[in-house]
């Protein structure tokens, strides 16, 4: 999977950011650690019709199909 493209943390918490770049839309994976341990796995898209913008995935980060799980 390679590096994430970003990492949040609050306090205990941390969410992990994966992405792939596509033509019609970017794919991304969102991980999320509750003290230390695996919380949820997420799988999320995001279109031009959810506001993409052009270019890397990194810039449409929880967008589209995302939705907060904490």
């Amino acid at each position: 999977m390679g590096d994430p493209v970003d990492i949040e943390f609050a306090g205990g918490d941390s969410e992990w950011h994966y992405c792939i770049t596509g033509s019609q839309m970017d794919e991304f994976i969102a991980v999320t650690f509750k003290e230390e341990k695996l919380h949820s796995l997420q799988k999320y898209t995001v279109t031009q019709t959810d506001g993409a913008l052009e270019g890397s995935c990194k810039l449409n980060l929880k967008r589209g199909t995302y939705s907060r799980r904490r």
